[in-house]
């Protein structure tokens, strides 16, 4: 489902709502992380939100996850930092860096057609977003 089709909550103390199916009102109740340094990132970020050091453990840790794991923790770190460009970039880097994976497996499966324009603008626009 797109963004804007899920229901919409109420974030925890922001006065914000966000999509129902991110997960984002209810995250800092669930676990996220699958390591030992992220999962004591997570306990230290219950007592201090804020604490720079800890959310970059997480980052790191979502930059090697899968894109729908990773979008749990990117919801939790826009949800806590919404005006942090750096923040929203990494978000943003991470779901081009997968779409753009995706469409060069899909264009590896048509390069046989007859399509040498079509695909000449494709992978230039591809080239121009993938961090």
């Amino acid at each position: 489902k797109m963004a804007d089709e899920l229901p919409q909550v109420k974030s925890e103390g922001t006065g914000s709502t966000a999509p129902s199916g991110t997960g984002v009102a209810s995250c800092w109740d669930m676990r996220w992380s699958r390591t030992d340094p992220g999962m004591r990132s997570e306990e230290r970020l219950k007592e201090n939100l804020y604490d720079l050091d800890d959310w970059t453990v997480l980052i790191n840790e979502a930059k090697q996850d899968t894109v729908d794991r990773a979008r749990i923790l990117y919801e939790r770190l826009v949800q806590r930092f919404p005006t942090s460009g750096r923040y929203w970039r990494i978000y943003i880097e991470h779901e081009v860096l997968i779409c753009a994976l995706f469409l060069l497996v899909v264009l590896s499966r048509c390069m046989h057609l007859d399509m040498c324009e079509e695909r000449k603008v494709v992978m230039v626009s591809v080239n121009a977003w993938t961090p």
